[in-house]
């Protein structure tokens, strides 16, 4: 992974860019995102080489294999039939310059070239039928601020349907957990979320709406009950 570290030290030291990391847990499926955005227009083609070249030849030359035990990893030019790569994405926007790198494991896929381990060497990852496990103690051997000087936080969203056993999240909305390094906190942020791949969790939401369906269901019922012995009373009178 030496190529992409190189790469992203040098443009985020060039420019205030930011650093996105996302991963989605979907059961056995695991969907893993790592973004680098620049909505700096005009640091763009400053520097020598510029911010815009040195993403484009990353994006045209570099590729970033699954597998560890890929031959030439990480120095990877060439992409080698057998083996799987992340997807990339040029991201060229009116107000945002980048990279997008993508891949969905699948079942019995090892999960072990994580986009975290370019910041962070002490990352531990645990990953089986049963759970996903990710855990970093501290932010002694975090490379993001010491090596992104411009750089002023970065995000990492974990998105699961999931039950989440433990984690210590900044924040939790619409089944996100989200976690904010900034550099005044990094070196004594710890991450730690543990996802149980075999259960998800329920959607209080849709289980209100049927009760509330099944409610009106037997009031109706009842008032039709109502309105036939008033009527079958009336009859009989």
């Amino acid at each position: 992974m030496k190529k992409i570290v190189l790469f992203l030290i040098i443009i985020l030291s060039l420019t205030g860019c930011e650093a996105v990391y996302n991963i989605e847990v979907v059961n056995d499926t695991i969907k893993d995102e790592l973004i680098i955005n620049n909505y700096d227009v005009s640091s763009w083609n400053s520097n020598n080489p510029s911010y815009k070249t040195l993403v484009d030849n990353n994006y045209r030359e570099f590729n970033l294999a699954i597998d560890k035990n890929t031959p030439g990893y990480p120095e990877m030019y060439n992409k080698l039939k057998g083996y799987n790569y992340y997807n990339k994405e040029l991201i060229n926007e009116n107000n945002n310059y980048g990279l997008k790198f993508n891949y969905e494991y699948k079942e019995n896929e090892k999960y072990e070239n994580n986009p975290l381990l370019v910041f962070y060497s002490n990352l531990s990852i645990t990953n089986n039928k049963k759970v996903l496990r990710i855990s970093i103690p501290d932010g002694k051997e975090c490379y993001i601020f010491d090596h992104y000087p411009l750089m002023d936080k970065f995000i990492i969203n974990l998105k699961t349907d999931n039950v989440v056993n433990n984690a210590n999240a900044d924040k939790y909305e619409n089944n996100t957990y989200t976690w904010e390094i900034t550099k005044s906190n990094y070196l004594n942020k710890s991450i730690y979320f543990e996802v149980d791949k075999l259960s998800e969790k329920i959607d209080y939401s849709k289980t209100n709406k049927i009760r509330d369906i099944m409610i009106d269901i037997f009031l109706v019922l009842i008032g039709l009950s109502i309105i036939y012995i008033i009527i079958k009373v009336k009859k009989a009178q």
